[in-house]
């Protein structure tokens, strides 16, 4: 957060020793949290505000007030449970239906203890008294390439997250807000021809979408924006809060994104995408996100840093660093610790945000984990998803939906909620994981602390500009913290200059092949639908714009 923040929570942990021993795993929760870990021995209650306590040995001294986890026994794979979650938990942990392999019972229940979370019918966290908890098993300490989200995901789960239920529980107010839960469905690849494509029928999603409360973004191939169907233009421009428009590659040659080789290729692909997305907002009048999605979920460094020199404001796939060999969810670069795919937000090199998705199959529990981080809910599929009807999607918009309060929406507007805030009096400390973001002021703030240092330094000549009643920006003693006074509660963007390269070649390379390769996937995909009897004849129908 911005300068200025109050010290991080001191947390104790018994025995001292577990502080060397999973040195890992707690270091990589103090850079996730304003917390700091400190041995606790006798005396040192007075300055501590929790205790983790991983082992069956209790410490003496421990005041009544101060809240404590125990941890008895230590992390075992074995058999996969289900987990299930307490209603006394908050939403989106409330009743959830967690798995873990390696967590066993509890032991013995007091009368007066709250249940937290039962596998098999027994306890596996508890609350005793306020304050007061226990949790089946300790988390083991990581390995030496392992991230902390492997910790908090399907299959493994329940001991790290009690202990950063702890953690939130010392915090209270002091941690940052992630703000509102946001959420999308991708569809990779449709494009705006005709009325439908392969198993999506605008009309129909956009109508579906409206009655179960869900977004759809379709990912289109900016190759194909040379064609738009009258139709369904307006029925885009009629329906802007249930469908949306972002970016898919630029001729979706295979894994084009992923065979970027070098600085001067990723820039120039990034800019034909955008140039022809442009052209196709000129033609239309709908807009298009300026967000890459991929195709085939690879993506290069150098493809990445073209697409933050381009100005766009985000890249949505599935791995936080897709060019990462041998290929993991959480894999990252030597040297990027152990936070990756943990926060609301991955920023690559050149500032460019990931906004994380999931295809329609993931575990319902990982959408719980995920909203838990206070990362975007974006699941992603192909028109085939659609094949048997819509109830893919009315099953995981309900879900998402009983998560908590969701704000569903485009790309951009997901990609530009890309901030974390905290409120100190007057002051209001903003946080941006993103280079454009959008800031509610409220009642009684005279200051805004903006810290844009997790997006890199601004362009030369193109600092923090703001959109909105306010001060101009002004440095503070740190840099990369700007102050500004807003003029009254309300809503500002605030824009960070983008590093900015002009790219050496936009010639669009071989096209007449790329539309061919392009129209015969097309062709594929329109075609599927034949042989499902009446189904297939509206939607050939339809292709034929009647």
């Amino acid at each position: 957060m911005a300068a200025g923040t109050d010290s991080p929570a001191r947390l104790g942990v018994y025995p001292p020793g577990e502080l060397k021993a999973r040195g890992r795993l707690l270091a990589a929760l103090e850079d996730a949290f304003p917390v700091r870990f400190e041995a606790y021995e006798t005396g040192t209650a007075a300055r501590l505000e929790g205790v983790l306590v991983l082992g069956a040995e209790q410490p003496a001294g421990l005041p009544p007030e101060l809240p404590v986890l125990s941890a008895a026994a230590e992390e075992h794979a074995g058999a996969t449970r289900s987990v299930r979650l307490s209603s006394a938990l908050e939403l989106p942990l409330r009743d959830a239906l967690l798995s873990d392999s390696f967590t066993g019972p509890l032991g013995e229940l007091e009368e007066s203890a709250t249940v937290l979370a039962e596998s098999d019918g027994a306890p596996v966290w508890i609350e005793r008294a306020p304050g007061r908890l226990a949790v089946a098993c300790a988390p083991a300490e990581l390995g030496p390439e392992e991230s902390l989200r492997e910790r908090l995901a399907p299959g493994r789960c329940l001991s790290l997250l009690a202990v950063v239920h702890l953690i939130r529980l010392v915090l209270g107010e002091r941690e940052p807000d992630p703000g509102e839960l946001r959420a999308a469905f991708v569809f990779d690849d449709p494009n705006l021809h005709w009325p439908t494509y392969g198993h999506v029928h605008y009309g129909r999603l956009a109508a579906h979408a409206r009655e179960h409360g869900y977004h759809s973004v379709i990912a289109m191939v900016p190759l194909d924006g040379w064609l738009a169907h009258p139709g369904v233009i307006r029925t885009f421009a009629e329906h802007p809060g249930e469908l949306s428009i972002c970016i898919h590659g630029n001729d979706h040659l295979g894994p084009e994104l992923g065979r970027i080789a070098d600085a001067p290729a990723g820039v120039a692909l990034a800019a034909r995408a955008i140039r022809r997305s442009a052209a196709f907002e000129r033609r239309t009048g709908l807009a298009v996100d300026p967000v890459m999605v991929p195709p085939h979920e690879e993506l290069s460094e150098f493809a990445a840093r073209g697409l933050a020199a381009a100005g766009y404001e985000a890249v949505c796939v599935s791995r936080p660093y897709p060019w990462v060999r041998p290929l993991g969810p959480f894999a990252a670069p030597a040297g990027r610790g152990a936070l990756s795919g943990w926060g609301s937000r991955e920023i690559l090199d050149g500032g460019l945000p990931v906004l994380l998705r999931a295809g329609f199959n993931a575990p319902l529990e990982d959408l719980v984990l995920r909203a838990y981080l206070g990362q975007p809910l974006i699941l992603y599929g192909h028109h085939d998803l659609l094949a048997e009807g819509h109830e893919p999607l009315a099953r995981a918009a309900a879900a998402i939906n009983a998560l908590g309060e969701v704000r569903w929406g485009t790309l951009a507007s997901i990609a530009r909620a890309g901030l974390r805030t905290r409120r100190l009096g007057g002051v209001l400390e903003v946080q941006m994981l993103a280079r454009r973001v959008v800031v509610q002021v409220p009642e009684g703030v005279g200051e805004l602390r903006v810290d844009h240092r997790a997006l890199g330094p601004a362009a030369p000549g193109r600092p923090l500009s703001v959109t909105g009643s306010s001060s101009p920006p002004r440095p503070s003693a740190t840099e990369g913290v700007s102050l500004l006074e807003p003029a009254a509660p309300g809503t500002l963007e605030l824009r960070l200059g983008a590093p900015h390269a002009e790219p050496s070649d936009l010639s669009s390379g071989p096209l007449f092949g790329a539309l061919l390769r392009r129209s015969a996937s097309e062709a594929r995909d329109r075609l599927s639908v034949l042989g499902r009897g009446r189904g297939a004849r509206r939607s050939l129908s339809s292709l034929r714009g009647r």
